[in-house]
């Protein structure tokens, strides 16, 4: 769900929350498979020609993954911006990019690399906390005092969107548009 996309005439982004993004993804095994949200805490709108506008700010980020065998969880502050580009008549695209730093947490729960528990609790998962950046594509962490840990997981997914409008939820705010409500 995205509410506050860029572009609409006389929106203003005054106010916590008046532009978020919010995915959410279910499974059978755990209910709440992953939560992905960032909104804009602080910033304002831009434009860049006629077909291109956007905003840019302070956003907070809070993410959370938790497939069968481990979990990552994050909250963070980042510099960002989203924006949408007409590139062509019936064409738009959208897109954040978001910079910033936070504290996150995981580990893997069960399986290869998790020792059995020990009289004082330890082993029984392989979790860790910390400062993380948010620009990260992929992680590899390794840690010196424990082993590595190779766990690989299959999955397949059936997804359903629901579109409430027929230009995908682009805002269209060009001069001469028929979808155009000036």
């Amino acid at each position: 769900m995205r509410y506050g996309l860029p572009g609409k005439p006389e929106y203003d982004y005054t106010r916590p929350f008046d532009y978020f993004d919010f995915e959410l993804a279910l499974d059978t095994a755990n209910a709440v498979e992953s939560v992905f949200s960032h909104g804009l805490l602080y910033g304002t709108d831009y434009e860049a020609g006629p077909n291109y506008r956007g905003l840019w700010g302070l956003y907070g980020i809070y993410d959370y993954i938790g497939p069968n065998i481990f979990k990552v969880s994050n909250t963070a502050g980042a510099l960002g911006t989203t924006a949408q580009w007409w590139l062509s008549q019936k064409v738009a695209l959208q897109g954040s990019a978001l910079m910033g730093v936070g504290y996150a947490g995981g580990g893997v729960i069960h399986g290869s690399g998790v020792r059995p528990p020990g009289p004082l609790g330890d082993g029984q998962r392989n979790y860790h906390y910390g400062v993380a950046p948010e620009s990260i594509l992929a992680r590899d962490g390794r840690y010196s005092t424990d082993p590595d840990s190779q766990q690989r997981v299959s999955t397949i997914n059936i997804g359903y969107t629901l579109l409430g409008h027929t230009r995908f939820g682009a805002v269209d705010w060009r001069p001469g548009s028929t979808a155009n409500p000036e």
